[in-house]
């Protein structure tokens, strides 16, 4: 493959690795009751406000990944997307692995489709209506969110695999964020 498809491939991946360290940092800080106890102890407020900038950052993430390979159709605005990815693989000559991927990748796409509108209405753009409503109900669930984040790693893991003869362990990231997370829940702990 050409060094552009490599290149490409790359940074798609480190930005599927962070988007999983974020969500386990999300997950080990917001999702044990214990936890939440202990941040609204300290600075409720900070913590509350910090909660829903990391939920928007990791629903822009990943509805990021599935932008367009090129901004306005224009190929000279290239994105790091998966679809760019996609298009890199148009002279690949397993094309039937390339419809594979497409394949599941507009599924997943259809999958994340409360997701992708939660970015492109209230976190990307201010839809009056979603803004007006008395109260923002997220309409997906943790476990729709984990499921997608697996099945994106998979595909970059199928890929990697086909093509360049590697696989990525992108639960590698998990320790590090939880220890991260449990080190700032210890501190304040401590402080308290």
């Amino acid at each position: 493959m050409t060094e552009e498809f490599e290149q490409t491939f790359e940074a798609v991946s480190k930005v599927a690795w962070q988007l999983r360290y974020d969500w386990i940092t999300f997950v080990s800080l917001y999702g044990d009751a214990k936890s939440v106890e202990i941040l609204n102890g300290t600075a409720p407020e900070f913590f509350g406000v910090e909660q829903g900038r990391l939920v928007d950052h990791v629903i822009l993430g990943l509805s990021r990944l599935f932008d367009p390979a090129f901004s306005m159709g224009d190929r000279s605005k290239a994105n790091l997307t998966l679809p760019a990815i996609i298009d890199l693989l148009s002279d690949y000559e397993n094309q039937a692995f390339v419809t594979d991927i497409k394949l599941r990748l507009k599924n997943l796409k259809s999958n994340l489709k409360s997701i992708i509108d939660e970015r492109n209405k209230r976190i990307a753009h201010i839809d009056r209506q979603k803004a007006l409503e008395a109260r923002s109900v997220l309409d997906f669930s943790r476990t729709q969110f984990e499921d997608s984040l697996k099945e994106i790693e998979r595909i970059l893991n199928n890929i990697q695999s086909e093509i360049l003869n590697g696989e990525t362990d992108f639960e590698a990231i998990d320790s590090q964020a939880k220890h991260h997370a449990t080190i700032l829940i210890r501190c304040l702990q401590k402080a308290v």
